[in-house]
């Protein structure tokens, strides 16, 4: 069983107080549930990160359940084995996605809350995405004492296996959901499911690399390289494709947000990153390397080994979570509300 990083602050090594002020959380994309008893796995995998996440919000979390796939759990039945908290879905005309919050309720001092907003999620689709409207999810938490507030917004957009496939240089779509998001809800915390990695937490030599591999499994686009090689015009097409992929990114750094360093950047099934957790500057200030454990504490894969034929109850889901530590450093003076 992997450990958590050495930079990680423990449980006891600051008093409930200071605690308060920190924000212990995980970002997971539960891959519609189909993974193994993902209701008895997901928390014990996530609590292994210390101290214990406070808040874990979700992607693609369980909907319903289905007969074939009899590890398939409803929300239900996740939320009991969670913290408390709720998953909502996400819906639209042309599809829907349940994205989930829990928040850790021991009546500790370093706990937080939701606020009396918690029913108010906001709905950002993501204009052109091909196969579904990706959705962001926000909502807002206190600390426990009342000190600080933090708006965050859980996010899951375009991009993957299926957007991918139906990419247009034209298409602006992700840097125009970012802008959206951050222009009307002003966020503290983003996190979720990116689709991509920032190649400066990452590096530009293995996110252009990942972006060639999701361009070449498009039809056109392999048939194109086979034809031709690197040719101008596939280098062209490829460098456009690439930039699209990490536009969120540089809005969100030219809005004054850095990203959780990583020291685990690969975090899906197919070799790619995409989970992170970006945060304020000014606002908060990151306290630990994000960690993504690996295994359950009962041995089971989080994720199956690259590209291996697994059954699909031989692990929990296709991506790998992402925690951290966030330091709250603003007065109540300089809070979203």
């Amino acid at each position: 069983m992997e450990a958590a990083w050495p930079d990680f602050p423990q449980d006891g090594d600051t008093d409930a107080a200071s605690q308060a002020e920190q924000i212990s959380l995980c970002t997971i994309n539960l891959y519609q549930g189909y993974g193994k008893e993902i209701t008895n796995r997901v928390l014990p995998t996530l609590n292994q990160h210390k101290p214990e996440p406070s808040l874990v919000v979700s992607q693609e979390a369980p909907k319903l359940y289905h007969r074939r796939h009899p590890t398939f759990g409803t929300v239900t039945d996740l939320s009991k084995s969670m913290y408390k908290g709720r998953s909502r879905v996400m819906a639209s005309r042309r599809g829907s996605e349940n994205l989930g919050i829990w928040l850790r309720d021991t009546g500790n001092a370093a706990d937080w809350v939701f606020t009396g907003e918690e029913e108010k999620f906001d709905d950002l689709h993501c204009r052109m995405c091909s196969e579904a409207y990706r959705f962001a999810q926000v909502f807002t938490v206190a600390s426990r004492n009342g000190n600080s507030k933090l708006k965050i917004a859980n996010v899951h957009l375009c991009g993957g296996r299926f957007d991918d496939q139906t990419w247009q240089p034209e298409d602006t779509t992700r840097k125009d959901f970012m802008v959206d998001l951050l222009t009307k809800h002003d966020p503290d915390i983003v996190l979720g499911d990116f689709n991509a990695m920032d190649a400066k937490v990452s590096t530009v030599v293995v996110e252009k690399a990942a972006a060639e591999a999701a361009l070449n499994a498009r039809k056109s686009s392999s048939k194109l390289f086979r034809l031709f090689g690197k040719q101008p015009a596939y280098e062209r097409r490829l460098q456009n494709f690439y930039e699209w992929r990490q536009q969120p990114f540089q809005v969100l750094r030219e809005a004054k947000y850095l990203p959780v360093s990583m020291k685990t950047v690969k975090t899906t099934y197919y070799g790619a990153g995409a989970d992170m957790i970006w945060y304020k500057v000014g606002k908060l200030e990151s306290k630990s390397t994000a960690y993504s454990p690996e295994t359950a504490p009962d041995g089971t894969r989080v994720m199956p080994l690259f590209h291996a034929c697994e059954k699909q109850d031989s692990f929990i889901t296709d991506h790998l979570p992402v925690c951290a530590t966030l330091q709250v450093v603003a007065g109540p003076e300089e809070t979203t509300e």
